[in-house]
Parts: structure tokens; C-alpha cells; sequence
């Protein structure tokens, strides 16, 4: 066991702390990768890790037609969290802004299913569903990107883009006008 603050503590120490524990906070984690796949009420925001299995599962928006990559969206609690809502990945999605005003300010409703399937209703009862594009939470990498050591980012090398170009200054010589100048003072 570990406790937090702490550190590794033994087995009989573990199980003496627990049987007079106050109250317990319950975290599911994934047994592969370790991420986060549920804090049950405890929070409304989702922690870094469960927002990041949240965008490698959705990578857009979950609205029908939509194509607003999930790293431009917001999370969305399907149930909201003030009626009793989990923060788990079962109740959250990527909506991009205008798809996640149109659900909390329309007649359009919303239930999810497992893998994170989004069925909306529309106004007159017809249902439409979406699918994220990967659900299968073994293929998540719960590492995060470092954007300064291109080694350690788990895209493949030919799959990375290029890097951005460097800014070209202007040579010694060449006139300079605007907010450059000095003063006239």
C-alpha cells in the first residue's frame, strides 16, 4: 500500500489505517495503462490524465456531423454533475462550444452508453448516435507529452509534423520603422 505523503508503508500498517478510516475517497483506475477512469463525485473537473484518455478516445466532438477536434472542445458531463452526474468516462464527452450550447440550451437531449456512444434525440423523438473513434482504453498511453523531448512523445517519428520555422530577423543593415524606432527624445 502507499500512503499518501508518506510513501510505501507495510501490509499489517495498511490494513490497521483502513479498518479506522473515517471515510474513504473511491478512484477506479485502469489496470494497464493506471489511468483515471472514474472520481465519482468527489470533483467536477476531470484530472489531466482522464481528460487526456478522453481525447485519444473522442479526438472530435461527439455531436452527429461534427469534426471540431476533442483539443478544441470542452468536456461535457452527459448526466450533469449538479443532478448527481459521476466524473467518470462513461458520462463525459467532447462537445465543441456551439454543440455543447445547442444540448443545455435546446430541446435536444442526450444519454451515453458504454465506450462513450453519445445518442442525441431531437426535438421531435428522432435519435442519432456517434461513436468516439477509439474506445479501447489498452491502446491509451498514459504518458504525457513533453513538448521538449520529441524522444519521449509516443507518436512515431514519421508521424510527427514538421517542426514550425524559425522567425528570419532582419539584417543590420536594413531600414527600421515603427514601433522599433527610438524615441524622438
Amino acid at each position: 500500500a502507499i500512503l499518501e505523503g508518506y510513501g510505501p508503508i507495510d501490509p499489517e500498517t495498511a490494513r490497521r489505517i483502513a479498518g479506522t478510516a473515517t471515510s474513504w475517497t473511491r478512484i477506479l483506475t485502469h489496470p494497464e495503462t493506471g489511468c483515471r477512469l472514474s472520481m465519482g463525485r468527489i470533483t467536477h473537473d476531470p484530472p489531466a490524465d482522464m481528460r487526456r484518455y478522453l481525447q485519444a478516445r473522442d479526438q472530435t466532438c461527439q455531436r452527429i456531423g461534427c469534426t471540431r477536434r476533442a483539443s478544441l472542445s470542452e468536456i461535457d458531463h452527459t448526466r450533469a454533475w449538479n443532478t448527481g452526474g459521476p466524473t467518470d468516462v462513461d458520462n463525459l464527452v467532447h462537445l465543441c462550444k456551439s454543440c455543447h450550447r445547442l444540448k443545455h440550451q435546446s430541446s435536444f437531449t442526450t444519454s451515453q452508453g458504454p465506450g462513450g456512444a453519445l445518442t442525441w434525440t431531437t426535438p421531435s423523438g428522432k435519435t442519432y448516435t456517434s461513436a468516439p473513434t477509439s474506445n479501447d482504453p489498452t491502446s491509451y498511453d498514459n504518458r504525457p507529452t513533453n513538448p521538449i523531448d520529441p524522444a519521449a512523445s509516443p507518436v512515431p517519428p514519421a508521424q510527427r509534423p514538421a517542426p514550425a520555422p524559425s522567425p528570419v530577423r532582419p539584417s543590420a543593415s536594413a531600414p527600421r520603422h515603427g514601433v522599433d524606432d527610438p524615441p524622438p527624445f
